[in-house]
C-alpha cells in the first residue's frame, strides 16, 4: 500500500499490471468451488483472496488459487495469524460444502416482518413468499432464544427442479404451514 495525505491507499494494479478488478466469470468459478462462504468458516459474508502467489505478485487471476475468506479470517491470514496453507487445505475441502450451507446473521425484528415485491408491501408470521401454497421464501424462529430469525429460501430452475432448498419440507397445518422432517 502506498501512503498518501495520512491515508492508505490500496494498490489497484499489481506489479505485473495485474488489476485488482476481478472478472465476474473468474468470480463464479471461485464462488462455486469455494461453496459460496468463507472456506475457513462458512460465513456467507466474504473477500477475495489470493492464495498463491499473492495479489502482489499474481499475474492473474486464478481461481485454482483463490479463495473465498471472511472478513474476520481475511484479517487474520493479513496479519499472517492464519497461514496460507491452512486457507489452501480449506480451498480443497471447504467449510460450506462439507456442511451444506453457508451462514450469517441477519438482525430481524421481533414480530411482524414485510417484504416489497415490487411496490407491493407483503406481510406474514413465517411464509414470505409462497407459490401454489408452497413457501418459496420463510421465516423461522431462532434455534436458540435471544439470538436472530432465520431466512430460507427454496431455489428451483425454470422448469421446477429444486437446485437447493432446506434438509425439511413443509405441509399445511395451523400456522399455516408446520415443518415436517425428513428424518
Amino acid at each position: 500500500m502506498n501512503r498518501e495525505r495520512g491515508y492508505y491507499r490500496v494498490m489497484q494494479v499489481n506489479l505485473y499490471g495485474l488489476p485488482r478488478y476481478i472478472p465476474e466469470a473468474t468470480k463464479r468459478i471461485i464462488r462455486a468451488e469455494c461453496g459460496y462462504g468463507c472456506v475457513l468458516c462458512g460465513l456467507g459474508i466474504y473477500d477475495y483472496e489470493h492464495i498463491d502467489p499473492e495479489f502482489a505478485g499474481a499475474t492473474e487471476h486464478d481461481p485454482a488459487n483463490m479463495a473465498l475468506l471472511c472478513p474476520g479470517c481475511h484479517g487474520q491470514v493479513t496479519r499472517r495469524v492464519i497461514s496460507k496453507a491452512r486457507v489452501a487445505n480449506a480451498r480443497q475441502t471447504p467449510w460450506c460444502k462439507k456442511n451444506g450451507y453457508a451462514h450469517s446473521l441477519l438482525d430481524l425484528p421481533d414480530g411482524e416482518i414485510g417484504l416489497y415485491v415490487g411496490t407491493n408491501y407483503v406481510t406474514a408470521s413465517n411464509v414470505l413468499i409462497a407459490v401454489r401454497e408452497r413457501p418459496i421464501v420463510w421465516l423461522e424462529d431462532a434455534e436458540v432464544p435471544g439470538t436472530p430469525k432465520r431466512l430460507n429460501a427454496l431455489f428451483i430452475d425454470h422448469e421446477g427442479q429444486e437446485l437447493a432448498s432446506p434438509t425439511f419440507a413443509w405441509r399445511r397445518g395451523e400456522s399455516m404451514f408446520s415443518r415436517v422432517s425428513h428424518g
